[in-house]
């Protein structure tokens, strides 16, 4: 997977939900249960909305911009991207 894991918007949103993970835990507001309830949610709302783009951007022939350590930044088409990850695919 890949692949999703470097998209830049993807990586913000992972730490945004690290983020409200920790304030939860530390201020009692939810239990951890709660929390690793509300974590899931926000996982599949991610993936979700990270689907939906892919295939609206595959729609159009667009590409979207990823960045490894190994290969820096590159322009992949939304269509490739959608083949290579699983969870993306219907």
């Amino acid at each position: 997977m890949f692949v999703s894991k470097t998209f830049f918007g993807y990586t913000m949103l992972l730490i945004k939900r690290i983020t409200y993970l920790c304030i939860f835990r530390e201020t009692k507001t939810m239990s951890n249960k709660e929390a690793n309830e509300f974590v899931e949610k926000l996982n599949a709302g991610l993936e979700l909305a990270e689907k939906r783009m892919l295939q609206e951007k595959s729609k159009r022939g667009e590409s979207v911009v990823i960045y490894t350590e190994d290969k820096g930044i590159q322009h992949i088409p939304a269509s490739i991207v959608i083949a290579n990850n699983n969870i993306f695919q219907n």
